[in-house]
């Protein structure tokens, strides 16, 4: 079936493939503070969408491995913050990242006096230098505060009195509000209009550094309006009932003025929605704003109304979504979708025109949230890239499960969430996609698979960032060892990852294939198409119903297999069916449903196929519980080798064999031989095949616990990950790999052996293709050279 239809309001026509090569960026040398600006001329190279929708510099494709910030620590005694950031660039480059998602600091500084902000615009210039760009958070963190002082930003008399009362009010003790992900300021023009202010200001101010403000400099990559916000879960969930009452005036105004545009009088309304509440009517405006939120949950209705209230109170009815009518639940849901999208188009135009990056480069106008709601990726449709998230578990709540408290994800049907899918399905055509935060619980025994296993899907799904949470504070730039600390658990969901060297290890070797493009990505995804039936579909209001029935769930098992894109376009219902689907009999399906696939499509837990091969360059194997790589630029295998073989030999020429795992005796859940889990990559370190690449990377790693790390498993809770009795403590105990590895082609490479503090362990040449890696040696990566 074959479907052919512009996107109205999207504006794109199809979606094309991937166009192979990535940059490789080499990092320059760390120097001292510099005195004079960095003088930037028309050679300077934005990272803009190509035609392709993918992120280019001067024509050709890149991607990038980021993560996100929070290195600063300001004047910490006995700490030079300028040394500690120079030591940071080296050490993120020597990891594979070459991205961070970090704000500029927001105030006025003098260069060199160690605030947040001189420190911040060091690193940003630092990083500059050795090839980094920024996904700058400055403008989603810039909305600051709207003070009763700030008023007659909008010259309106009649309100101003009310307006500051509400601050007042919404405020507390302060007379001041915070804008950050204020619901009100969606739709109220002064706090919109503070938000724009306060973001213009951060968007121009000028880097003593580099001399140039952060709008005009081409380190800026990536912008973004807003992160987490989300607006529609909110007020279906009626935290609008909460607020001040002069902005529920506002917004129920609005809501009839929707109304009145769309229906024109009370008895269009009715004929619409089939009937009106006692005491409503258009014409005095007492049109309540329901209904909200689960069929299943009774929601008062709350009504800054006089009359509306007054007909509540006489009548004293609970309302759920049930007691109303599909169309009027849609009507709220397209009111809210409408008054959010509006909002964020008026800020893009205000920040937009700021600067060469802005302008040029991509703007966010949002970060996920959920990602399974279908009115949240309509919003990212029009933005100029799509970003979501996903965090997923490595512990079992299960005591029967066979390798419990741990799960390993490889020996399910794959996916990369608990329930709802976030990431696999939002793919939208011609567009960058983004992963904006992930991170795999680090007291996960098997956290190693993650790294490939985002490099897989971002392959399959041809996606542009993949951005890793969190790295965490700059370390001690004037100690020994600086990054010798234990795993940093038991705090912040167990996310930060900047002292793990096991996941590091397999992040580094994850970097170099998913940024050079190594592995194809599917050759023909499914299209699902969703129009104006399913963005306003009233059940969506609970975001895991979104799409309709099943569809998530499904959406993202065909992405595995065969790749997928999704478009959300509500102007498809009103156009003529010859000018939108050509296929005999689509139309009416589309009208029915409301949504239409072209292409094969999958629904999981039927007769499930093992192995899974969207291409013939990626494999996972569920039931022996492996994901392979087999291209010309990589080999890896990561997942049990006890349930696959004694070695692996890829297509490529390269084996893997004579494995071994070497485990401290007081090591906290060591790896059995019945498990014998690794994650083993060969990899060409540039787009070039490994039997042309000049450098290459060898990753070889198992897991890691801290000394007495210990699960409490006499309180595991169901669905809940075990608590713990023990973080541990240093030492690290390391569960160490060793094996031979051959590839004919990488004969006469030179190897150096890199432990965790980056010393130099062992130097070689690998003859007859041959590399020995033994259980004896702490390798952190192998690099090969010729």
């Amino acid at each position: 079936m074959k479907i052919t239809f512009a996107l109205g309001i999207i504006g794109i026509s199809s979606f094309l493939m991937l166009s192979n090569g990535a940059t490789n960026n080499q990092v320059a040398k760390s120097g001292t503070l510099q005195k004079e600006p960095v003088v930037v001329t028309d050679k300077d190279a934005y990272v803009v969408v190509d035609k392709n929708g993918h992120f280019s510099v001067n024509g050709k494709r890149v991607r990038f491995w980021a993560t996100t910030g929070g290195f600063s620590l300001l004047k910490t005694p006995n700490r030079n913050a300028y040394n500690d950031m120079d030591l940071m660039v080296a050490r993120l480059h020597e990891l594979g990242f070459t991205m961070v998602r970090y704000s500029s600091g927001l105030k006025e500084y003098t260069k060199g006096d160690g605030s947040e902000t001189d420190v911040c615009d060091y690193l940003f210039y630092k990083m500059k230098q050795a090839g980094f760009r920024v996904w700058n958070t400055a403008l989603s963190k810039a909305a600051g505060f709207a003070t009763v002082n700030d008023v007659d930003c909008l010259k309106d008399p009649k309100t101003a009195k009310a307006w500051k009362l509400a601050i007042r009010e919404m405020g507390g003790t302060l007379d001041a509000v915070r804008l950050t992900n204020n619901i009100a300021r969606i739709w109220d023009p002064r706090l919109e209009t503070i938000g724009i202010a306060n973001m213009k200001r951060a968007a121009v101010r000028v880097n003593l550094y580099t001399g140039l403000s952060l709008a005009d400099d081409p380190f800026c990559a990536v912008w973004e309006l807003s992160n987490e916000d989300g607006f529609i879960s909110r007020m279906t969930g009626g935290e609008w009932q909460k607020i001040p009452t002069f902005f529920q005036d506002e917004l129920l105004t609005q809501w009839c003025v929707f109304l009145e545009k769309k229906y024109g009088s009370d008895a269009n309304l009715t004929k619409a929605w089939g009937f009106l509440l006692k005491g409503e009517s258009l014409a005095n405006r007492s049109i309540l704003l329901a209904p909200i939120r689960s069929s299943t949950i009774p929601v008062t209705i709350s009504d800054a109304n006089p009359e509306a209230v007054a007909m509540l109170q006489s009548t004293k009815q609970e309302y759920s979504r049930d007691d109303f009518t599909r169309a009027r639940g849609s009507d709220v849901l397209e009111f809210f979708t409408k008054l959010w999208v509006n909002h964020k188009q008026r800020e893009a135009n205000a920040v937009k025109p700021l600067g060469k990056s802005l302008t040029q480069c991509a703007l966010l106008w949002n970060t996920g949230f959920p990602g399974s709601s279908i009115q949240c990726q309509y919003l990212h449709e029009h933005a100029d890239a799509v970003a979501h998230d996903s965090y997923i578990g490595g512990t079992h709540h299960d005591p029967t499960h066979k390798r419990f408290p741990f799960f390993s994800g490889l020996e399910e049907l794959p996916r990369l969430a608990w329930k709802e899918p976030w990431l696999e399905q939002n793919r939208f055509p011609g567009k960058p996609f983004i992963v904006y935060e992930t991170q795999i619980d680090n007291t996960s025994k098997y956290r190693a698979e993650f790294p490939m296993r985002l490099a897989s899907l971002g392959s399959i799904q041809d996606w542009d960032i993949i951005c890793w949470h969190y790295y965490g504070f700059a370390p001690d730039s004037k100690l020994t060892k600086p990054f010798e600390a234990k795993l940093d658990v038991g705090h912040s969901i167990n996310l930060h990852f900047q002292f793990d060297e096991i996941q590091l290890s397999a992040m580094k070797a994850a970097s170099e294939i998913f940024r050079n493009c190594l592995l194809l990505p599917a050759p023909n995804p499914t299209l699902f198409v969703f129009g104006k039936k399913a963005l306003y579909d009233p059940a969506s209001m609970d975001p895991d119903l979104s799409y309709g029935p099943g569809m998530l769930s499904r959406m993202a098992a065909t992405s595995y297999r065969y790749g997928s894109r999704l478009i959300i376009d509500p102007t498809l219902e009103d156009r003529p069916k010859d000018t939108v689907f050509k296929e005999p009999g689509s139309y009416e399906r589309f009208m029915e449903e409301g949504s239409l696939t072209t292409g094969p499509s999958y629904r999981p837990r039927t007769f499930e196929p093992n192995p899974i091969k969207p291409n013939n360059e990626i494999e996972y194997d569920w039931q022996k519980g492996y994901l392979m790589f087999d291209a010309p630029g990589v080999a890896s295998y990561t997942g049990f080798l006890s349930q696959y073989g004694d070695k692996v030999v890829f297509r490529n020429g390269t084996t893997l064999k004579n494995v071994s795992i070497a485990c401290p005796s007081d090591m906290p859940y060591p790896v059995t031989d019945s498990e014998k889990f690794l994650s083993f990559s060969l990899t060409s370190m540039s787009d070039a095949p490994l039997k042309e690449c000049k450098r290459a990377l060898v990753s070889l790693v198992s897991t890691s616990f801290n000394k007495g790390f210990k699960f409490d498993l006499n309180h595991v809770v169901e669905f809940f990950a075990p608590p713990l009795s023990n973080q541990g403590t240093l030492p690290v105990l390391v569960a160490r790999v060793g094996a031979t590895i051959e590839n004919a082609a990488c004969a006469g490479m030179k190897y150096r052996f890199v432990d965790w503090n980056g010393v130099e362990l062992e130097t070689g040449i690998m003859t007859n293709g041959v590399l020995t890696i033994p259980t004896s040696k702490p390798v952190f990566y192998v690099e090969l050279t010729r």
